[in-house]
């Protein structure tokens, strides 16, 4: 496959340029949580069941501990989890891949931009109110998204240096693909989606994958039932909640979009990766 960033980057680099978008595949982040013992990674990404695998791979690497204490992986919670901070963590793909075997498995879980972008909003904005006070735009989604783009291409143009409380917001926010260096990565992932309304579907491409790595069975049920049980997670919006917002802001979509990434499903031919029929899946044109 040709390298991603030939793939998208450049030929987009004149549009991005004269536009308002900001660029794909700037290296911000990069997480995965590994387990050595099933050759095993995944990509964290904020917002898009980033605690949910934190709880599931401390599972697979100290099982017998963690059912032991009464654990389960759908109330595992950040700041109180029995592997603290979701460890064991790489914070390099070239880390990562030193961690394991040859051929890992290697995972990334990917959600509708908008929707991971709403229901960041609703937790960080709205039901806790975190995020540097959300740049001042308390409740006010058209200011947020402002302040953010602007913060955004502040860090990725260099011209200044992100406070302690910005950048949190930032790794909340930024686009997907600004996570786990996808240009070097990309190639090496198998990709799933996140949708919160098909939970069955998510369950078994988790089965999917964790059969390949190999997960015994009794292992990966358990993780499939987790995946099940996790619609009711205590930080994940009610979904009535997220409707009300999503239906309320549509009409400023436009705004939303231009704080997210110009890459898009044909540019990366992700969905002959995931095996989606486009034509069938004609809402999809930004994902990552």
């Amino acid at each position: 496959m040709a390298d991603l960033y030939n793939k998208t980057s450049r030929p987009l680099q004149r549009f991005v340029n004269k536009s308002l978008l900001v660029p794909p595949l700037v290296n911000f982040k990069e997480i995965f949580g590994v387990s050595p013992k099933f050759n095993l990674a995944t990509c964290h990404i904020e917002k898009i069941m980033c605690t949910f695998r934190a709880g599931m791979f401390c599972y697979l690497n100290r099982r017998s501990e963690f059912l032991k204490k009464g654990r389960s992986i759908s109330t595992e919670r950040w700041g109180n989890m029995l592997c603290e901070g979701g460890k064991p963590l790489r914070n390099t793909f070239e880390e990562t891949i030193r961690s394991l075997s040859k051929q890992p498995i290697i995972f990334n879980v990917i959600r509708h931009p908008i929707d991971r972008f709403l229901s960041g909003f609703i937790d960080k904005c709205i039901r806790r109110k975190m995020c540097f006070n959300c740049f001042h735009c308390p409740k006010n989604l058209e200011c947020f998204i402002t302040k953010l783009h602007e913060t955004l291409v502040a860090y990725y143009t260099k011209s200044k240096t992100l406070t302690e409380s910005e950048y949190f917001c930032v790794q909340h926010f930024a686009p997907a693909n600004w996570y786990c260096n996808l240009e070097k990565s990309y190639d090496k992932m198998l990709f799933m989606r996140y949708n919160r309304c098909n939970r069955n579907e998510l369950a078994e491409d988790f089965v999917a994958v964790l059969s390949k790595a190999p997960v015994p069975h009794t292992q990966t049920n358990y993780i499939r039932k987790e995946v099940l049980n996790s619609r009711r997670g205590k930080h994940e919006e009610a979904p009535l909640k997220s409707e009300i917002i999503m239906i309320s802001y549509f009409s400023k979509a436009h705004i939303i979009v231009r704080s997210l990434s110009a890459v898009n499903l044909k540019a990366v031919n992700l969905d002959s990766t995931l095996g989606v029929n486009e034509e069938e899946r004609p809402e999809d044109k930004l994902l990552l």
